[in-house]
């Protein structure tokens, strides 16, 4: 992105600015602000699609490539003996830096909950 000045960045909007440092969202906004942006691909086009690509057998292999797992992250506290037993699923764990914190009391010393 070319440098510019502050009132240039504010003028851009947040999305637009987001998406060229390669960010994107998530989730729908919530407001319109798709006025530059191109049209976007109808339910019917993007059934035929998911539809070619199951047949080519491209959806297992697309979906197999997505990370399953931060590289970084660590999951010390999911792993404690006494956490197992909060964890829903035991390979699906929440990273702890980004873990849901509960008070901690004396049933759950480490206010932990999956």
């Amino acid at each position: 992105m070319k440098k510019g000045s502050r009132s240039d960045l504010k003028k851009m909007g947040p999305l637009k600015l987001a998406a060229l440092n390669g960010l994107t969202l998530s989730r729908m906004p919530l407001h319109d602000e798709t006025k530059d942006e191109p049209e976007r691909a109808s339910n019917d086009e993007r059934c035929k699609t998911l539809e070619q690509r199951m047949e080519q057998g491209m959806v297992f292999t697309e979906y197999d490539q997505v990370p399953k797992k931060r590289g970084n992250g660590e999951c010390s506290i999911a792993l404690l003996p006494e956490s197992s037993e909060r964890n829903r699923f035991q390979d699906v764990l929440p990273y702890d830096d980004t873990r849901v914190e509960l008070v901690p009391t004396k049933e759950n010393n480490t206010g932990y909950i999956n």
